[in-house]
């Protein structure tokens, strides 16, 4: 089953996206050894490559090749188009924008791990810095019986974007608070909320961005 994900777009909040970012002579083409470059553990937590495989894993099963019935996610961890205009590789027309790795289709994006790779980190990390002066009071808490840590809220984010992971977590992890145009291209509100908590607690403890990927300011979220 694929997931079509939910991004909040290319708002930013807080602080500017870290730099610097991966780029194709810092991140290994080898998965082999799950090792990220040095560059990238600056802001990749050292379980970034452990949370990337378990995104892949429940988004595609491992087929990075494959698309989905409906939507516009694609590649291994099935971004879709806002989440990559987030990321900053494609423009709000969905378009590709110049980018170190020469991509200029969906179908090279889908074929060229390394930078689904990094397009992850930056997305991740700008979810993380949208959301987390949102939830700071919650963090180290448990909503709905679920643990809140940055691996748990983040891992929501993907499935339902920034702002509404957000909406999510304030309302107590409760079914009627997912979007329903979000549940519409993912089986429904009931499947997509047993989802969300399911990712939630299997990426709880580990460590994907560094302690100190924070932005310090105000939630600027809405809703």
């Amino acid at each position: 089953m694929y997931i079509a994900l939910a991004a909040c777009g290319s708002a930013r909040v807080g602080a500017p996206v870290p730099r610097p970012f991966p780029t194709p002579s810092t991140i290994p083409t080898d998965r082999a050894s799950h090792a990220l470059p040095e560059t990238a553990a600056l802001w990749g937590g050292a379980d970034f490559p452990r949370y990337l495989a378990m995104v892949e894993q429940v988004e595609t099963g491992g087929d990075c090749l494959a698309s989905p019935p409906a939507g516009s996610a694609i590649g291994c961890y099935q971004m879709t188009r806002a989440a990559l205009v987030d990321a900053g590789l494609k423009d709000g027309a969905g378009d590709w924008l110049n980018n170190a790795w020469g991509i200029d289709s969906d179908d090279e994006f889908r074929s060229n791990r390394p930078a689904q790779d990094a397009a992850m980190l930056r997305y991740t990390t700008n979810n993380w810095l949208q959301l987390e002066p949102c939830v700071r009071d919650l963090i180290g808490t448990t909503v709905g019986g679920v643990a809140l840590d940055q691996a748990a809220l983040v891992a929501g984010a993907h499935l339902l974007g920034a702002t509404g992971l957000v909406r999510f977590v304030r309302c107590g992890l409760q079914a009627h608070c997912i979007s329903p145009d979000v549940a519409a291209w993912n089986g429904g509100v009931r499947h997509l909320h047993a989802i969300a908590i399911r990712r939630m607690r299997a990426a709880h403890g580990l460590r994907v961005l560094a302690p100190t990927a924070g932005s310090g300011s105000r939630c600027g979220l809405r809703g």
